[in-house]
C-alpha cells in the first residue's frame, strides 16, 4: 500500500467508467483532485502512475470499451489504489518502463470467480 502518515480515515472512493485510452488523462486528473481534497497532495504522482498503469493494462489486455470500477481507500495510514474490470483470465502486468514501481507494492493484482483486481497497495 502507499504509506500515508497521519491522514485522517476516507470513506472510500468508487469511480465506474469505460476502460478507453483517451480517458487515462482524465481518471488522472480526477483522482489527483480526490486526493489534494483529502489532504495527500505528496502521493499524487504515485497514485496516478498507479491508476495509469493499471487501466492501461484493462485497455491492452481486456479490450477498449470494458466497464472498470476504480476503488480508493485509506486504510489506516495506507493509500490503496484498485481497479477491477469483469475479465478473470489473466492479473495485470507492468510495463517494462515501470518496473521499479513493482517493489513499491505488495500485491499488484488478485482473480474472483467473476471479476479481476488490479491493485497498488
Amino acid at each position: 500500500m502507499i504509506y500515508a502518515s497521519g491522514s485522517v480515515r476516507r470513506e472510500p472512493w468508487l469511480h465506474e467508467f469505460t476502460a478507453r485510452a483517451d480517458e487515462v488523462a482524465q481518471l488522472r486528473r480526477t483522482l489527483r483532485t480526490r486526493l489534494i481534497l483529502w489532504g495527500l497532495v505528496d502521493h499524487v504522482d504515485v497514485a496516478q502512475l498507479c491508476v495509469s498503469e493499471l487501466v492501461t493494462n484493462v485497455v491492452q489486455h481486456v479490450g477498449e470499451g470494458t466497464p472498470v470500477t476504480l476503488w480508493v481507500a485509506l486504510r489506516g495510514p495506507y493509500l490503496r489504489v484498485e481497479v477491477e474490470d469483469p475479465d478473470t483470465r489473466s492479473l495485470p502486468t507492468l510495463l517494462a518502463a515501470s518496473s521499479a514501481l513493482a517493489s513499491r507494492f505488495r500485491e499488484w493484482g488478485r482473480p474472483s470467480l467473476d471479476q479481476k483486481s488490479g491493485e497498488c497497495c
